[in-house]
């Protein structure tokens, strides 16, 4: 069985980049109203985790602010997605007030 090549500290650093970007971007899609797609995110966590777990401590190291910027953006993605969700849960709490005083005040033989 071949072991996939390990990855260099710039190739791993190039990742933990391109992840902020994309949780940044995620986050300002939530809160323009776009629907998110989630699912990927965790496999790629998983990849900059282990591609980081796999370099010597002294290549590792320097990485550990880079991770801190991922979990500050992915804090971020989740305070942005709670907020929407409440807004979600007012509007529907409001609509469904809406339509129980309509039908309240609109019953056939009125």
């Amino acid at each position: 069985m071949t072991q996939a090549p390990q990855k260099t500290q710039a190739a791993i650093a190039e990742e933990i980049g391109a992840l902020v970007q994309g949780l940044s971007r995620a986050r300002r899609d939530l809160q323009a109203g776009k629907l998110l797609d989630l699912s990927p995110l965790g496999a790629r966590v998983t990849a900059v985790c282990e591609g980081v777990k796999s370099l010597p401590r002294d290549q590792a190291s320097p990485l550990q602010p880079r991770l801190v910027g991922v979990l500050e953006e992915l804090d971020t993605l989740m305070k942005a997605a709670r907020h929407g969700l409440k807004e979600v849960e007012e509007q529907l709490g409001a609509a469904s007030r809406r339509s129980q005083a309509h039908q309240a005040y609109h019953k056939p033989g009125r």
